[in-house]
């Protein structure tokens, strides 16, 4: 895994490089964004010091999206930083639940705005886990309900055992027909 987020890091310093030769601040800002994911990644295994260059690659690149109108953009960066908030809040100086409570609720609106459905699902599933770890049930319920509710639009059930998936990192096939299930 470790060699090919240093893989992964080294093409994606590449297209930074190029980004910024051609003067593309919106692919720049999105390049930002994925370096901050690969430190994230990086600082399961590294320093604390990995995950704070993560934390201010986020912001710079929200930044940059933020003023160049790319909404698709902030929802991606907005993404990744619930997602790194949710998952690792020891690691940021500051943060709490609130922190990432807020940044899922503020990318969940953009996302609804834009009808990304996925990134939707995503915020309401990280969100229904933090109001679990509150004792939120009020809130935890109403979150596991809209992201039942979108798994169900999005039709996103293996149509031969009937579990869901897109929740979490799985194996599928599609068969000709374009029917998805588990692969096993």
């Amino acid at each position: 895994m470790r060699g090919s987020l240093v893989e992964a890091k080294e093409a994606c310093d590449e297209a930074l490089q190029l980004a910024s030769e051609t003067g593309n601040r919106a692919l720049h800002a999105r390049c930002m964004c994925s370096l901050a994911d690969i430190y994230r990644e990086l600082g399961e295994s590294e320093a604390k010091e990995t995950i704070t260059k993560s934390w201010a690659r986020y912001e710079e690149a929200y930044r940059v999206l933020r003023a160049s109108q790319d909404r698709m953009g902030e929802v991606l960066v907005l993404a990744s930083m619930a997602k790194s908030a949710s998952e690792s809040r020891s690691h940021y100086t500051g943060q709490c639940e609130c922190q990432a409570i807020q940044l899922n609720k503020k990318c969940l609106d953009i996302a609804r705005s834009l009808g990304c459905k996925h990134v939707m699902l995503k915020c309401h599933s990280r969100l229904a886990d933090l109001y679990s770890q509150l004792n939120d049930e009020d809130s935890e319920e109403v979150a596991r309900r809209a992201a039942s509710q979108l798994t169900q639009e999005m039709e996103l059930f293996c149509n031969f055992c009937g579990q869901r998936y897109g929740i979490k990192d799985e194996s599928l096939q599609a068969l000709r027909c374009s029917h998805v299930f588990h692969e096993r």
